[in-house]
């Protein structure tokens, strides 16, 4: 059997918009490296974003990051932007057989690139895609003259079968589920999660003297609910979740490797999805005595003053929890399945316990009407919110609404001009023919002065600490 060297890439986003991203790493290709690993083949992964020396801003307005949105088209075309040349260097000095590329909608041009740069540097390497966009859109993306393979859902039991047949030299795809040369059947998830080696952090290609000191991890795969914009719930399917042991191994590893940890994020779709798994978690993290600081993802219609109190015990700081719209009528249309009054108690309770709040906001969806923007702006200004989030809609490969919009749409959408977020929608024009973008304007004006206020609450309150 051939020994087979693969090399996993998450394309370069942020620093092509000079950015410095906060977690660093998909975990998605950590857990891929790490069961590859476990089945005895090497690998290494890039994430490409870490390979440029970018500083952290302490403030940005979401104008200024809007405006950085034109960086990422113009650097993505430009072949002497530093990324690429670093990214081509790893490549010839590892000379993998396989690169397996992950490929969310709003990278996916990255990807592209990517995936040029290593058919120059060998035609001959296996250039495999996987992510959301891979799944969701595999016929355009093996339009490509340089991808060769898209993994389709979740991606370790096919991508180890389908390097095992890469070693034996067989080659018989037709044998693997959820490769994509044609459409074999969807392999199934993975049951015990148990089961997967814990994410090959160490098998990242770091630059020199980087240190990392925030991680990513998850506690769970799948989605409870069924949000129209989102995709989650088809990709992974139902909630399944690690046991508080296995969870709690991997927090222990990161802390003992890398000793530097400052912060740890949960990256759940949401983590708060059960009390009774969260009270297990939390007084798990309590009675080892693990001193660290936690962030995760919540729903509103999950969160008690109970829930919060094993929260703020186990030392998680700060939520990142969806409201998306201040009116009922929007809130209903996106399947969110909260009420106002929902957002508007639950994140007082949240400010009482002490923990902060990201609150991510929505614009831009079908249907929209002034009003309901209004509604929203009004609402945005009521609750005591720490941060708000401000995204414009983005009709996603796999969610409902993707399927429902218009084939022209669909068809159209320029992954370069759109991204995760910024003052770009889809829907140029709301209900009886409103400029949305004088409501983006207003709404990202609120979310500054929020931000600012809270951030210098915070310098406030370090310097009365060192006083104190």
């Amino acid at each position: 059997m051939k020994n087979i060297r693969t090399l996993f890439i998450t394309p370069p986003y942020y620093s092509l918009r000079d950015l410095k991203p906060g977690h660093v790493y998909s975990l998605g290709v950590l857990y891929l490296s790490s069961y590859l690993r476990e089945h005895g083949f090497d690998n290494k992964v890039i994430i490409s974003d870490i390979l440029t020396d970018i500083k952290p801003k302490i403030f940005m307005s979401m104008k200024s990051y809007s405006k950085k949105w034109r960086y990422y088209k113009e650097n993505i075309q430009d072949e002497r932007h530093p990324i690429w040349k670093k990214i081509e260097d790893i490549v010839r000095e590892y000379q993998p057989h396989i690169v397996g590329i992950s490929s969310n909608s709003p990278t996916i041009d990255s990807a592209y690139k990517v995936a040029s740069i290593v058919k120059r540097v060998n035609s001959d390497i296996c250039v495999l895609f996987g992510g959301f966009h891979g799944t969701f859109c595999p016929d355009e993306v093996l339009r490509k003259n340089d991808v060769d393979f898209v993994i389709r859902g979740e991606g370790e039991t096919p991508t180890l079968r389908f390097v095992q047949e890469m070693a034996k030299g067989t080659r018989q795809w037709e044998i693997i589920p959820s490769l994509s040369y044609r459409h074999n059947e969807l392999c199934q998830s993975i049951p015990n999660l148990d089961k997967l080696p814990i994410p090959a952090r160490d098998l990242i290609v770091f630059p020199e003297n980087y240190e990392i000191k925030e991680h990513a991890m998850l506690a769970t795969r799948g989605c409870a609910y069924q949000c129209a914009f989102c995709a989650d719930r088809r990709f992974w399917g139902k909630v399944r979740q690690r046991s508080k042991e296995n969870i709690l191994a991997e927090i222990e590893t990161i802390l003992e490797r890398f000793p530097q940890t400052e912060k740890i994020y949960f990256s759940d779709g949401t983590l708060t999805f059960s009390k009774s798994f969260i009270k297990e978690l939390c007084e798990e993290i309590s009675k080892r005595n693990i001193k660290m600081k936690f962030y995760c993802t919540a729903r509103f219609d999950t969160i008690d003053e109970e829930m919060l109190s094993y929260l703020k015990k186990a030392g998680f700081q700060a939520l990142y929890i969806g409201a998306e719209s201040g009116d009922p009528e929007t809130l209903q249309k996106m399947g969110k399945r909260i009420t106002l009054n929902q957002i508007e108690n639950n994140i007082r309770l949240i400010r009482k316990a002490g923990i902060q709040t990201m609150v991510s906001i929505m614009l831009g969806v079908p249907g929209e009407t002034e009003q309901s923007l209004k509604n929203t702006i009004g609402m945005m200004k009521r609750i005591p919110a720490d941060a708000f989030d401000v995204n414009c809609y983005v009709p996603l490969p796999g969610s409902d609404w993707y399927d429902q919009s218009p084939e022209n749409i669909r068809q159209n959408i320029n992954w370069m001009d759109i991204g995760y977020k910024g003052s770009n929608p889809i829907l140029f024009e709301i209900e009886g023919k409103y400029d949305l973008f004088k409501y983006i304007h207003k709404i990202n004006k609120i979310a500054d002065q929020r931000l600012r206020k809270t951030i210098i609450k915070m310098i406030f309150k370090k310097i009365t600490d060192l006083f104190s």
